[in-house]
């Protein structure tokens, strides 16, 4: 597993500064208000990361539990990328360009960031952009659906959490976001899951 040595946000060292959903004990994915299925989007309109910065500034403007279940409605049906070194068939992939895995052999293993606290963090990039701010913008980016970025968390025995934009806002979803994350429903158009 790759470790990238370079603790993020130096401005926000303490970990409790940054977004903690154990402020949200009450966000549910069943919370009517939050959850409304009659709200649908389109592929294109996440397409860019500029929908899920937008709604990450909105809540880091004013910590409610409305604007975090925006944020993780929107990541729930949104693409990111990931800093990773990526494999196919075995062989490693040149770190030029962004990657979009459609191969069955490809094997993502995560870069890491190590914080201030001594925790570790799979960082997650709204847009690519976003990721060349710092020390990863040599790493390979892989274009991802978050749902598929918990997966690779779950099989990653040294963190449990994701840091978004890290050189940006060093968003950080807890192990309760994560889990709420999961239980959300689709809000894609033509979308039944």
């Amino acid at each position: 597993m790759s470790e990238n040595k370079e603790t993020f946000g130096r401005e926000n060292e303490v970990m409790s500064k940054t977004t903690d959903s154990t402020h949200f004990p009450s966000a549910s994915p069943t919370n009517k208000n939050l959850s409304s299925d009659n709200v649908k989007i389109t592929p294109e309109a996440l397409a860019n990361g500029d929908v899920l910065c937008a709604l990450i500034v909105r809540f880091l403007k004013n910590r409610t539990e409305e604007n975090m279940m925006s944020v993780l409605f929107c990541l729930r049906d949104s693409n990111v990328f990931m800093p990773a070194d990526v494999t196919i068939g075995g062989k490693e992939i040149d770190k030029s360009m962004p990657i979009y895995p459609t191969v069955q052999n490809i094997s993502v293993k995560p870069q890491l960031m190590k914080a201030a606290d001594g925790n570790y963090y799979i960082p997650l990039f709204s847009r690519e952009i976003n990721a060349k701010a710092g020390e990863l913008k040599k790493a390979n980016l892989v274009n991802l659906p978050y749902m598929k970025c918990i997966d690779i968390l779950e099989n990653t025995k040294m963190c449990k959490r994701f840091v978004i934009d890290p050189y940006l806002y060093n968003f950080v979803l807890t192990e309760n976001a994560i889990d709420i994350s999961k239980k959300l429903r689709s809000r894609l158009e033509n979308q039944n899951n």
